[in-house]
């Protein structure tokens, strides 16, 4: 977005005698319009982006305190290993559910046995690690 913002703004306020001089008023001319409206599109987004991502955040967080068991059960082995990488055989389909809400990540990866590899989320993991007994039975 960075890049498309920088562009956008060269060619909108691209100095229309330094277009004469290289022969390519007409270009510049026709897509100033679409210029200016990349550039306030790629402001918007750049400015709404850390929001969106503490929102997603907040919601991965306030996730964890209304955890189910089995989800209780698929997160424990992060804190207790202290490792930010897990393979599930059984539990697969729990840390599955847990990759739609954002707390975990798939990987490509397969251990020796051909389970598949989950990674969390750094945030979660720095909560998890900082508050162990969220991942406890109540």
């Amino acid at each position: 977005m960075i890049v498309i913002l920088v562009l956008a703004l060269i060619v909108f306020f691209f100095p229309h005698s330094w277009t004469v001089a290289i022969g390519m008023q007409d270009g510049f001319q026709k897509y100033r319009f679409v210029a200016f409206l990349c550039s306030v599109g790629s402001i918007v987004w750049l400015v709404t982006f850390p929001i969106e991502r503490e929102y997603r955040r907040r919601k991965k967080l306030k996730y964890l305190h209304n955890l189910t068991q089995e989800e209780r059960n698929t997160l424990q082995p992060f804190v207790l290993n202290a490792k930010k990488t897990q393979a599930f055989a059984l539990g697969a389909h729990v840390a599955r559910h847990l990759t739609s809400i954002g707390i975990l990540t798939e990987t490509e990866n397969r251990d020796v046995r051909g389970h598949s590899v989950f990674v969390i989320d750094e945030d979660v993991y720095s909560y998890l690690m900082q508050n162990p007994r969220a991942c406890w039975s109540r």
